[in-house]
């Protein structure tokens, strides 16, 4: 069983061999990363020019937002065709941009988890072992075929 405080409790938590296996170095580098910034979200209260929009940050209102932030970001990438990973066609202010969007989205998105008192980290690493298991490397690896497929 995962350790389901890992991102909080134990930065240095080991990972099952099955999630390695399938998922390698870029599961374990996103959850550091991921950690480096929820743990401060939420062990930090809120800064003072958000505090009076609480009232406004609903689950509903906050889906809504995430929603239309993950459009802004979509923009960045509208009209570019495929874009490689690490966005070398990108302009220096292209990636900012990029960046910006993308905190948006992250902040929204753990707002919504603490407004629904949703566990993120937990939940997170629960939903990659049930994917582990849905989608078994062996079965799966170069393949675009459906988890009922094969």
């Amino acid at each position: 069983m995962l350790c389901s405080a890992f991102l909080f409790v134990a930065p240095a938590c080991f990972w099952s061999a099955a999630l390695i296996d399938d998922f390698g170095q870029t599961w374990r580098w996103s959850a550091a990363l991921i950690g480096r910034i929820v743990t401060p979200f939420f062990l930090s209260p809120p800064p003072p020019h958000t505090t009076h929009r609480d009232q406004f940050h609903t689950p509903r209102n906050l889906a809504l937002a995430l929603v239309g932030e993950v459009g802004e970001l979509c923009e960045c990438f509208q009209w570019k065709g495929e874009v490689a990973e690490g966005l070398p066609g990108f302009s220096a202010k292209e990636r900012a941009h990029v960046g910006q969007e993308l905190s948006d989205v992250l902040l929204y998105l753990l707002r919504l988890a603490d407004k629904c008192a949703v566990d993120l980290p937990a939940v997170c690493l629960d939903k990659i072992s049930l994917n582990a298991l849905k989608y078994p490397s062996k079965m799966v690896r170069g393949s675009s075929k459906k988890y009922s497929e094969y």
